[in-house]
């Protein structure tokens, strides 16, 4: 799986939210949204982990 924030610097600058990350179970984690679906769809939300560790 290709992750969705690719360079170092967009991660620092994205939105956090508080949510849990299944591997490591982290309370905090990065999200963005991308409108994937034709416009009458809802955005879909992709979340990558804030703990620089996992």
């Amino acid at each position: 799986m290709e992750p969705i924030f690719n360079v170092a610097d967009e991660m620092k600058n994205a939105p956090k939210t508080q949510e849990s990350c299944p591997r490591c179970h982290h309370g905090e984690v990065y999200f963005k949204k991308i409108q994937i679906r034709p416009a009458d769809e809802p955005m879909t939300s992709f979340y990558t982990c804030s703990n620089e560790s996992c």
